[in-house]
């Protein structure tokens, strides 16, 4: 897991989500302290982007390719 404190909602949440989701491992990334957000407001990313995972959360096994995934 990732916690990034800070991180602007508008372009930055983004932005980041995206590449830690082409990092091997993709890691889960929390998001805390979001300016204009409430200080208990969080944003989690990337929580079905690390294996097994994905192929568990589309009923096939855990060790599915990603070729299966796309397939599917």
């Amino acid at each position: 897991m990732k916690e990034i404190h800070g991180a602007h909602w508008n372009l930055e949440i983004g932005a980041l989500t995206e590449m830690f989701a082409f990092k091997e491992p993709s890691p889960l990334v929390l998001f805390d302290q979001i300016p204009d957000h409430a200080a208990n407001f969080r944003v989690a990313a990337n929580l079905i982007n690390t294996r097994p995972v994905p192929g568990l959360t589309v009923g096939m096994p855990a060790n599915a390719a990603p070729i299966e995934l796309v397939a599917r």
